[in-house]
């Protein structure tokens, strides 16, 4: 809650503009006061899945960003899962007859 409050009102482009004294994503949490728990079984995976990097390797304007952006509108998932929504995708561009989507296959040419 008390991130979610510093967030609100916070314009969180300027820091993606010119970030000083930037932290990492982990260093951040920790000093917001986050404890390792809610950091190992919440944060570290959540975040991961979404910057495909380690939270010590995140930029924590990056984070404030994503998380200003987690807090403006609602967010949902399929009811089959993440894993549907590529599977929505390849099925999508291959009714239209103008793509093929290939897996496990070397990709000489993308058009």
């Amino acid at each position: 809650a008390r991130l979610r409050l510093a967030m609100q009102g916070k314009d969180v482009t300027q820091n993606l503009a010119a970030p000083q004294g930037e932290l990492s994503t982990l260093e951040y949490l920790r000093a917001f006061g986050f404890s390792d728990n809610m950091i190992e079984r919440f944060f570290r995976p959540f975040y991961r899945g979404i910057f495909l990097a380690d939270l010590q390797d995140q930029s924590s304007a990056m984070f404030e960003f994503v998380f200003r952006m987690l807090l403006e509108e609602p967010t949902s998932l399929p009811s089959d899962g993440i894993s549907s929504v590529p599977k929505q995708l390849a099925a999508r561009a291959e009714r239209t007859g103008k793509c093929t989507i290939e897996f496990n296959a070397r990709a000489d040419n993308v058009t």
